[in-house]
């Protein structure tokens, strides 16, 4: 009998530390667990690993805090299946609000499963590095792979009515080229497009919005951006002339070349027989800006332009005369 009695109280003492820890849970606690690669439970009929390496959470950006500062709802152990997910948003309200007014968090809103959500693109939250590591997913030459897992799949983007081709032309751009060489300063997706509140570009708050894009360009392109405010292009658009061209009209939006190739759009007889052209032969642009559309053919048929067209990359072409980010008006002293 009094063997019962010490068992019993000694069931009940031991349920009572359980329970006093539970309220105090420690990440060593669920580790006890979830510290067992093995293991593993099933979502929709496909295995799910439940194994935290405590060794990499403690690296991670998220390392310093506990278990249940993220798993709030566990108050006890073991805990019930069925758990809500950690809201990323209960610490980071700001980038949450972003992303839901994105094209990413509005695709997710209408019920899109392909559209990218924080997970896609940080990884593993218990194993979200910096920024600042190379190892990072968001570490800056590593933005086109991570925004790539996605743009490059043709099925992902078929489905949202996009195209893998903008994915594969930034790989053969001056931008893409550079960082894949190594550089760390070139433009990757983010640069130009934002992080968490990205935008259409047909949005007036969009970063890639026509009026906006001098200024986009101009984070790495100041002198440029400045040259092209105060030429004839950047005071129409100044005005708000929708028809005047801006950085993306003249270099190309993904495709963007270095002038010295011969498939860029700035090259030398790429600029007097395309791309100055497509503007400048305009009847209804020459119209609106009360030009002459006849320019462009003057200068085809003079001998500056036959040379372009047989192929020279040395005669003279509009960017010769006139300049290129600082075109002025001829009534303009400079």
């Amino acid at each position: 009998m009094w063997q019962r009695t010490i068992i019993a109280f000694s069931v009940i003492l031991w349920a009572g530390a359980c329970l006093a820890a539970a309220s105090q849970l420690q990440s060593s606690d669920c580790l006890a667990c979830h510290g067992d690669p093995s293991l593993a439970t099933t979502v929709q009929g496909k295995p799910v690993s439940l194994y935290v390496s405590d060794q990499t959470f403690q690296k991670s950006i998220h390392g310093t805090l506990g278990c249940t500062d993220c798993h709030s709802d566990i108050k006890s152990i073991p805990h019930p299946s069925g758990l809500t997910k950690p809201a990323c948003g209960s610490c980071h309200s700001g980038e949450l609000a972003a992303h839901g007014q994105s094209v990413h968090g509005k695709a997710i809103l209408r019920g899109d499963n392909h559209a990218a959500g924080c997970l896609d693109c940080h990884g593993n939250p218990h194993e979200i590095l910096p920024s600042t590591d190379p190892a990072s997913k968001v570490y800056h030459s590593n933005i086109p792979g991570t925004c790539g897992s996605c743009h490059q799949q043709k099925f992902v983007m078929t489905a949202s009515g996009l195209s893998t081709q903008v994915f594969f032309s930034y790989e053969q751009s001056v931008h893409g080229r550079a960082i894949f060489a190594g550089s760390q300063r070139a433009a990757v997706c983010t640069d130009c497009h934002g992080a968490h509140d990205i935008l259409m570009a047909g949005d007036p708050k969009s970063s890639t919005f026509k009026f906006n894009v001098p200024s986009t360009c101009g984070k790495c392109h100041a002198q440029q951006e400045q040259q092209f405010i105060e030429s004839v292009h950047g005071q129409a658009i100044g005005r708000g002339n929708w028809l005047a061209p801006v950085c993306t009209d003249c270099h190309g939006i993904h495709t963007i070349q270095a002038p010295s190739k011969a498939s860029s759009s700035v090259s030398a007889p790429a600029l007097a027989q395309i791309t100055c052209a497509s503007c400048h032969q305009d009847v209804r642009l020459a119209r609106e800006f009360g030009m002459s559309p006849a320019r462009v053919s003057s200068y085809q048929a003079s001998y500056h332009g036959l040379a372009s067209r047989l192929g020279s990359t040395v005669v003279a072409n509009c960017a010769s005369c006139h300049g290129s980010h600082l075109i002025l008006a001829s009534s303009d002293p400079r």
